[in-house]
């Protein structure tokens, strides 16, 4: 898997998205995972957004979720983002699959560092239980 690289401040603290395919379960909740490298102290939040478009030829970003997120040195962790009730209604309508903005905004250390990498979430489909035939 690719890696994005999300927030970086030299060896202080490197964020870096492990896949840029994020699994929403069940149209509530994304889950993604992060990785961390460097020492210290790393915390921040990540907000996911998508296109909307406006009058003429102008786009806004409206946010359908977000979550923070603290992470020990030299290890990973998932991050789960509830979606709000605009986010879950965006992915009912385009059938489970939706490309979107991740903000990842680091606040720990000082000074606040924000990058963003586009990003596709799918809905997780979940097996069918087979009827059992007499």
């Amino acid at each position: 898997l690719g890696s994005t690289s999300a927030a970086s401040a030299g060896a202080a603290c490197r964020v870096s998205l492990r896949s840029t395919h994020i699994a929403v379960r069940l149209f509530s909740s994304a889950a993604l995972r992060l990785v961390r490298t460097g020492t210290g102290a790393c915390r921040g939040t990540v907000t996911l957004r998508y296109k909307v478009k406006t009058k003429g030829r102008h786009f806004k970003l409206k946010t359908i979720g977000s979550a923070g997120f603290s992470i020990s040195p030299g290890a990973s962790q998932i991050v789960r983002i509830k979606l709000n009730k605009a986010g879950r209604a965006v992915l009912r309508a385009r059938r489970g699959r939706l490309n979107a903005s991740l903000a990842i905004v680091r606040a720990v250390p000082a000074p606040a560092l924000g990058r963003t990498a586009s990003v596709r979430l799918s809905v997780k489909k979940t097996p069918r239980s087979k009827a059992v035939k007499r």
